[in-house]
């Protein structure tokens, strides 16, 4: 008997290997089918059985698929590896000048074998978002880093455990292992994004809503806010004021989606100095409580009339949303055209000395290199804000021409 498990075990292990190189063959090849076998699980979630796509998953098992990391994000891995490489050829040539002209003393073998292990480094960069892939199908989730998978089920997308990150498009697990406790679908194709993230809220559950309490405090730089049932205690300072609701000019509340919870910007418009919280690349400008209890807290004790919710993506719902978002997205373009310019400039000083010193010329075209692809970011950034503006120029227009009719 025990031999006969231990032949079980080893044909079991077999077949899991047999998965994992027929899934590299599907990723490599490009193909969009996916392989009939189970996926080797590194999670210690329980996987949904096999329901039907209406029941407890929404995708039947024909319909897998996999998708591949943004091409940007492959060719910024090329980037640094070529980089590394450039680095690396650099050393070689400019070591054995400044051995015999700078500092004779100097072992050349140091710098070789710091430029070698950055060449490493960004070789393994390169293969990690060479082999990182989402498959979905009937079971959930599944992400792949190298050779390993992690598997998020769509029963844990029920169990309202699942919680929306600050960011768009991105979820958190907190029982999951802590190197895949974040699934950030904009690592993908913006199209293949919109329809994985579609494809979950079908079945996900937001977590309950916790107890709000009569007062919420938190602290912006240097100004501590206090929101109070009478209304607003701001502190700046040694300086305290309380800000009744009829003082209050206007709340902005804008979220990524509408149907979210969180904020990633709020605006109080009082009469002195407005206070503005916002998220940044993920991170909040304050401390204290968090953004889906200050906006559930204004909403429901602020006057309607002072509070204005908004949605950066999607279309807007009135006509003052949509000036707002307008203006906003005018404010924002202002600001990438002057980065653009410093970029421009910034990046190109190093070719002065270049003219006088030829040996710099090669560190100054690799900082231009790099400058480049800081532009190309501002440039795509740049052109998705016009499209933006053109879309809501556009609905105002459409709003005006039913209001004329």
């Amino acid at each position: 008997m025990a031999g006969a498990a231990s032949e079980v075990c080893r044909v079991a292990k077999a077949q899991r290997g047999l998965c994992v190189w027929r899934e590299s063959r599907l990723f490599w090849a490009g193909e969009q089918r996916a392989a009939s076998q189970e996926l080797p699980r590194c999670g210690e979630s329980s996987i949904v059985g096999r329901q039907s796509p209406s029941d407890r998953t929404p995708m039947a098992a024909e319909d897998a698929r996999i998708y591949r990391i943004r091409a940007e994000f492959r060719r910024c891995g090329i980037y640094v590896l070529v980089g590394a490489i450039v680095c690396f050829c650099v050393a070689i040539t400019v070591t054995p000048l400044v051995k015999q002209f700078a500092r004779p003393k100097a072992d050349p073998g140091e710098m070789m074998v710091i430029m070698g292990l950055a060449v490493v480094a960004a070789a393994v960069f390169c293969l990690v978002l060479r082999q990182w892939c989402l498959r979905v199908d009937r079971e959930g989730i599944a992400r792949r880093r190298l050779w390993r998978w992690y598997v998020w089920p769509w029963e844990a997308f029920r169990s309202g455990k699942i919680k929306q990150d600050r960011v768009l498009r991105a979820y958190i697990w907190p029982e999951a292992r802590w190197t895949y406790r974040k699934l950030l679908l904009d690592m993908i194709e913006e199209s293949d994004a919109k329809e994985v993230d579609a494809l979950i809220k079908r079945l996900w559950i937001a977590p309950p809503e916790g107890e709000l309490p009569e007062e919420v405090t938190f602290r912006v730089l240097r100004t501590k806010v206090r929101l109070r049932a009478d209304g607003i205690d701001v502190r700046r300072g040694r300086t305290e004021r309380l800000y009744a609701w009829k003082d209050v000019e206007r709340i902005v509340i804008e979220r990524l989606e509408r149907d979210r919870r969180d904020f990633v910007r709020l605006r109080i418009d009082l009469p002195e100095k407005p206070v503005e919280a916002f998220v940044h690349q993920g991170n909040p400008n304050w401390r204290g409580a968090d953004a889906e209890t200050i906006a559930r807290w204004f909403i429901r004790h602020a006057p309607a009339g002072r509070v204005l919710t908004v949605a950066s993506s999607g279309p807007p719902q009135t006509r003052t949303e949509a000036e707002y978002r307008l203006n906003d997205l005018g404010r924002d373009t202002h600001k990438c055209r002057i980065r653009m310019r410093w970029v421009v400039g910034i990046y190109l000083a190093p070719f002065l000395p270049a003219l006088f010193r030829p040996m710099l010329l090669i560190p100054a075209v690799g900082y231009g290199l790099l400058g480049f692809a800081h532009w190309r970011i501002l440039d795509r950034h740049l052109k998705r804000s016009e499209a933006q503006e053109r879309e809501l120029t556009e609905w105002l227009a459409s709003q005006a021409d039913q209001v004329a009719d």
